[in-house]
């Protein structure tokens, strides 16, 4: 399970982001994922089916390498914007694929902390959106 904050921008907002996965071997991971951009004027709600594959860089004989793990990640869902214009609701929905990636710091064997970049991309646009970026600057995976 993870949980991260950050922001969004194309639209600018304050960006609070939800995973959570299992993994399928010590590398990949499939996972259902949720972003929630948060303005004053409008709100974006993302879920995804996402994939991550982790690199294993521990071979690397640099001091604390051997806890980084660097991932890739690819993802389809859809996106809802919400936007509240001078009083008036306008809203919309279509599929998104998104693809980026980060890395996680291993602090102990159940706590990662790490960041993550996204870019969101949205083929039929909403509401003249058509791509956004989306940046976890922190967040806090718990593994059982």
């Amino acid at each position: 399970m993870r949980g991260g904050i950050g922001f969004t921008d194309g639209p600018d907002s304050f960006l609070a982001a939800f995973d959570i996965e299992g993994l399928l071997t010590q590398q990949f991971a499939v996972g259902l994922g949720l972003q929630l951009g948060v303005d004053d004027d409008f709100i974006i709600v993302s879920p995804t089916l996402f994939g991550r594959y982790r690199f294993d860089i521990s071979q690397i004989e640099i001091r604390y390498f051997d806890r980084i793990r660097p991932f890739a990640q690819l993802g389809l869902g859809i996106t809802h914007i919400d936007v509240d214009r001078r009083g008036r609701d306008v809203d919309g929905t279509d599929f998104m694929l998104n693809f980026g990636g980060g890395f996680d710091f291993i602090v102990n064997e159940h706590v990662e902390i790490g960041t993550r970049m996204l870019i969101d991309v949205i083929p039929a646009e909403v509401l003249n959106q058509r791509i956004y970026f989306s940046w976890e600057l922190i967040s806090v995976r718990y593994r059982w």
